[in-house]
């Protein structure tokens, strides 16, 4: 018998580190075992005196970033390797700042090709790198029951094993409902999750083999055994101060052509954004790489089984893809992490580039940094003795808003002799949502109205609660200033992922809940006021009914799309012009002077018609009169007036009442940038302004059927009542706008 035929399984390199290997193999019968280790010419023996099929010899004492030449003999050296031969080689891991490149494929397997020729060429092609080790992202064989298949595995495997460490994770074919023998040649990885660390840069790998059905879901719960040490481990000083974090596991987290596991989606996903994880591999059918959330996700799946090209999602884009059989190279240095995905014909698929995180440190950015980045500090000063109250504010541009930060805290200020710190954030700035979520969360109070106003350890949530709870919380400062400080929750100096609050937020929204918020924020005192301009609108130009049904549709359409387009779109560009402080003073101003002169010519006509008999508009001279009178038959007639004055005050007016959102509206706008919830928020979009407005459509609707009511002809006491009624209805929408600009 030749020497290597003695070997089932031929000797491969497993668990290396800094400083010691593991050599498996696996014999013909039942024999002792020897691994000889050469460095130059000394040599260290590490035995295995128990006869047996499996080895697994590890060999210690060797020095970090080295090359070490070994040779495996059983059976007294009737079995052994090649003397002499320099393949059979040990790399241990470098130090952190050493430079090295390391492999990476799945599926493996023939599959459906029923060949292994893919397998043959990926395999050759990698051993022809002379990586340092290599990832396997599973699904190795067929039949994870059937030893026959293991072994044609590890012969066609040996060319690159015997020289670069395997860190592998199982598949589901590897698993073969538990029947596989995965843990029979990788016992050292038998739990399915371990962490690695090579030349500072840490690697964690993760059971996921069956997360879309097949395996235990406990397995993949947040407090599942797997998940709460993947979360020790993040928390690492050594792996938050590393220059990369890389995650492999065989099911796919996020994935555009193939099958993402919503489970993974769900409970592994924060904690990879959280832990500041670089790079994530997983196995499918195919080579593609996508980019969410700071992390950048790589599917290598094309080492020998079929390939497979479902639909592209499109909720979710990917940046690169690629339908063949192919491997990836990764150089690493310490200021850079470069990969290349080279299919067997050695044709670069794609290529890029990652750097380090800032600081290498930063579990995503702090809560801390965001805060400073997009918050408006507005110190509103007091005496000469005042003590200094900070207390955070989150808002839109609303009406009350403004009168808050110009009025109420100054005059609060004076009164109390206390300098306020204001920091502002306007809910319009990315990341300013997420940032409010978590300060809810750390103060015990989510789900605040808007404004909301931070302080101390108290949120006062709505004009209603700032109104009433404002000067109690100043008096209670005043008392002990100190203590108070100390007493203060600061929920920006506390580590957490605000995108995940964010995310949460969504995931928690109904169909039910979106359209219920809606018809609540078209009703609010608000929004009341479109539709009072809508009224007042109609039965200002409203000579005929079908002049009505125009103007009071076009109105309305031009509100809906106005919101529908800042949602989708123009969430932070366009609602910043429509709410530009100069834009919304000038249009309010424009608004309150025609109002005024309506309602006292509204109330004019009141008194003329209380004194004759024939209703009139005013003793205009003739040249006026005839003028007016034109200019109602011409709108009446021209389509772009009839059409285009009610849809451009419909868009002004939703830019103007933008505020009347809630909080149900802002978790929607903000999931519309993230490609995997995108579908649906743009579905809650739609139903949130849809119903949002309702009422307008309501109104418009009882005012379409009374329109000969409202212009009665020749009847005096109804033409009193429609004119009273005109003189109200524009004296409520002057009290609007007035308030609107903070004068009320």
């Amino acid at each position: 018998m030749a020497p290597m035929e003695g070997f089932i399984v031929p000797p491969y390199v497993l668990e290396t580190d800094t400083a010691s290997a593991v050599i498996g193999f696996e014999l013909r019968e039942d024999l002792p075992a020897m691994v000889v280790v050469f460095d130059g010419e000394h040599r260290m023996q590490f035995s295995s005196d128990t006869a047996r099929h499996v080895h697994f010899i590890r060999v210690e004492g060797l020095d970090p970033g080295r090359s070490y030449r070994y040779q495996v003999t059983a059976g007294q050296g009737k079995i052994h390797t090649p003397e002499g031969d320099p393949e059979y080689r040990i790399n241990t891991a470098g130090q952190p700042g050493d430079s090295f490149h390391f492999a990476v494929f799945g599926d493996p397997r023939p599959g459906e090709t029923g060949s292994h020729r893919q397998h043959h060429e990926v395999v050759s092609a990698v051993a022809d790198l002379e990586p340092a080790f290599f990832l396997l992202l599973g699904d190795m064989v067929d039949h994870g029951e059937q030893l026959p298949q293991w072994q044609e595995f590890f012969a066609i495997e040996h060319d690159l094993m015997k020289k670069a460490a395997v860190f592998p994770v199982i598949g589901d074919n590897d698993h073969a409902g538990g029947r596989g023998h995965f843990r029979r040649y990788f016992p050292g990885f038998e739990r399915g999750y371990y962490r690695f660390e090579w030349a500072g840069i840490q690697f964690f790998a993760l059971n996921a083999w069956g997360s879309r059905g097949g395996q235990d879901k406990a397995d993949l719960m947040p407090d599942s055994e797997q998940f709460q040490w993947f979360e020790r481990e993040l928390s690492l000083p050594q792996v938050r101060s590393a220059p990369f974090r890389i995650l492999f596991l065989h099911d796919p987290v996020r994935i555009s052509r193939g099958r993402a596991s919503d489970t993974l989606k769900r409970s592994l996903a924060p904690m990879i954004e959280q832990g500041n994880i670089d790079l994530v591999f997983a196995s499918w059918h195919l080579y593609e790489r996508s980019h969410y959330n700071g992390v950048t996700y790589v599917i290598s799946g094309g080492a020998g089984a079929e390939l497979i090209w479902m639909p592209k999602d499109p909720a979710y884009a990917s940046q690169a893809e690629a339908r063949a059989y192919h491997y990836c190279r990764v150089d690493v240095t310490p200021q850079s992490m470069t990969l290349k995905a080279i299919d067997v014909q050695g044709t670069v698929l794609d290529e890029f580039t990652l750097t380090p995180k800032a600081g290498g440190q930063a579990m995503g950015e702090r809560p801390a940094a965001i805060a400073e980045r997009i918050k408006k500090e507005i110190f509103i000063p007091a005496g000469p003795d005042a003590r200094v109250l900070p207390l955070q504010l989150f808002s839109h541009d609303c009406p009350y808003c403004r009168r808050l930060i110009n009025r109420v805290l100054p005059a609060v200020s004076e009164k109390y002799n206390v300098a306020v710190k204001l920091s502002y954030f306007d809910l319009s700035m990315p990341s300013a949502y997420p940032l409010f979520l978590t300060a809810g969360e750390h103060f015990g109070q989510q789900g605040a109205d808007l404004p909301a106003i931070f302080i101390g350890r108290e949120v006062l949530g709505g004009e209603k609660e700032i109104r009433t709870g404002l000067s109690m919380q100043v008096e209670q400062f005043l008392k002990d200033p100190e203590g108070y400080r100390q007493r203060s929750i600061n929920p920006f100096d506390q580590e957490q992922d605000i995108k995940n609050s964010g995310t949460k937020a969504f995931e928690s929204l109904t169909l039910s809940l979106v359209a219920g918020a809606g018809l609540i924020d078209g009703l609010n005192p608000c929004a009341f006021g479109t539709i009072i301009l809508l009224v007042s609108f109609l039965t200002l130009f409203g000579t005929g009914q079908r002049v009505v049904i125009w103007a009071g549709t076009t109105f309305i359409f031009g509100v809906f799309l106005t919101y529908m387009t800042i949602g989708m779109v123009f969430y932070h560009s366009l609602r910043s012009v429509l709410m530009n402080p100069v834009l919304g003073t000038g249009v309010n101003m424009i608004m309150l002077l025609l109002l005024v002169a309506l309602c006292l010519i509204s109330v004019m006509d009141v008194f003329r018609l209380i004194k004759t008999d024939k209703p009139q508009i005013l003793k205009f001279p003739e040249s006026g009169r005839r003028l007016v009178e034109k200019m109602i038959r011409e709108f009446a007639r021209t389509p772009a007036l009839k059409l285009g004055m009610p849809f451009a005050l419909g868009v002004v007016i939703a830019g103007m009442e933008f505020t009347c959102t809630g909080q149900v509206y802002i978790p929607i706008v903000t999931m519309l940038s993230e490609p995997e919830y995108r579908v649906g928020a743009l579905g809650y979009l739609f139903v949130y302004n849809l119903v949002f407005i309702l009422p307008l459509i309501v109104v418009f609707v009882l005012v379409v059927s009374g329109t000969k009511m409202v212009r009665p002809d020749g009847n005096n006491r109804l033409e009193l009542a429609a004119k009273l009624g005109h003189a109200v209805l524009f004296f409520t929408m002057a009290l609007v706008v007035s308030y609107n600009l903070g004068w009320i």
